[in-house]
């Protein structure tokens, strides 16, 4: 289709004495088309809008009434006063209609904190493979963090048996200078058994651990 702006330019070629074909070249249209506005008697023309009206056309300025006054107004509560008036649309399109009216509500996120001392988590990180006296193993990382001051421990190890885990807990606890009340866990198979649902049963190794060091273990 050839816009007003095209237009515009087979003229100024028109006015500036070029030949239709010389315009054609100029402004890479064929000749029919220079021809068919070349007199600008032809301007294109553009289909109107038109916007279908809608039942709560009529509503919609008593609805923004409304919502104004009482923001807390439920769409439904809007529905059943309209229809009084006279709406016989459906439900769903007062809600559409109350939903774009509605600002949207940010989720506001609060992180969880905590005291000094009260939490720390323990996480593993996988690095790939190594090779360790000729043998080809799993890299992996012990990682403990303080929740509230985010002081961290990190050892590399290449097993995730409870024997491993032990000592390098024992390392990370010597390293902050303490032991928290809570540990946080993943889901490795070290510290957790079995989980249905919220439902958790410890590796009973990891609580007769818990139960020596003083800390309630949790996992997340």
């Amino acid at each position: 289709m050839t816009g007003v702006w095209e237009i515009v330019k087979i003229h100024e070629c028109r006015e500036a004495g070029l030949s239709k074909a010389a315009t054609a070249n100029r402004l890479s249209k064929d000749r029919g088309t220079v021809a068919k506005y070349w007199d600008g008697t032809k301007l294109p023309l553009q289909k109107p809008t038109y916007q279908r009206p809608t039942k709560i056309d009529p509503y919609k300025e008593y609805i923004i009434a409304r919502l104004e006054k009482w923001p807390e107004l439920s769409a439904d509560r809007i529905y059943q006063e309209i229809k009084l008036q006279g709406y016989n649309g459906s439900p769903r399109t007062v809600r559409r209609h109350v939903a774009k009216l509605r600002p949207q509500k940010v989720r506001e996120y609060k992180p969880y904190e905590t005291m000094p001392g009260e939490q720390a988590q323990i996480d593993w990180g996988h690095f790939g493979d190594i090779i360790e006296n000729g043998q080809r193993k799993k890299l992996y990382a012990f990682v403990f963090c303080l929740s509230w001051s985010r002081i961290r421990y990190v050892e590399f190890i290449t097993s995730l048996n409870m024997a491993i885990f032990n000592g390098c807990l024992h390392r990370a606890l010597n390293y902050v200078g303490g032991v928290p009340s809570t540990i946080l866990f993943d889901n490795a198979k070290t510290i957790v058994s079995e989980r249905v649902g919220t439902a958790i049963r410890f590796n009973p190794e990891l609580l007769e651990t818990a139960l020596a060091y003083g800390f309630t273990p949790k996992a997340h």
